[in-house]
């Protein structure tokens, strides 16, 4: 069994240090990288191959929406925003959760077992 590769990617640089922090606490095995706008973020997805993407929805370059669609089903996606308007959105391109900032660990813990219960890493 392989560690879980995750993407984190939010232009924020404190929330996303937060999130990534909080991610090795919940997923200790995991391989996590991050990427601070879209355009990093694709760079590294197309690198990497993630298995799972914790995406901001609004980023420079390319939203996190708009990752959503070209990561496609090979990467699990939920995400991390501080717009709540966008959750029908954000399941239409199939996210498994949508976390609305700021982050809760009890409730991004929900969001990893989740994430979890769909495929063995």
């Amino acid at each position: 069994m392989t560690a879980p590769r995750i993407l984190v990617a939010d232009d924020e640089p404190l929330l996303r240090a937060e999130l990534v922090e909080a991610l090795e606490r919940l997923w200790p095995d995991a391989q996590i990288a991050a990427a601070q706008d879209g355009i990093e973020a694709l760079r590294l997805g197309r690198e990497w191959m993630p298995d799972v993407a914790f995406l901001d929805i609004r980023m420079p370059g390319l939203d996190g929406l708009e990752l959503a669609r070209v990561f496609g089903a090979r990467t699990h996606v939920v995400f991390v925003t501080a717009y709540g308007e966008h959750a029908l959105a954000a399941f239409e391109e199939g996210a498994v959760d949508y976390v609305v900032k700021p982050i809760a660990l009890e409730r991004l813990a929900r969001a990893v077992e989740r994430v979890r219960a769909r495929e063995t890493f």
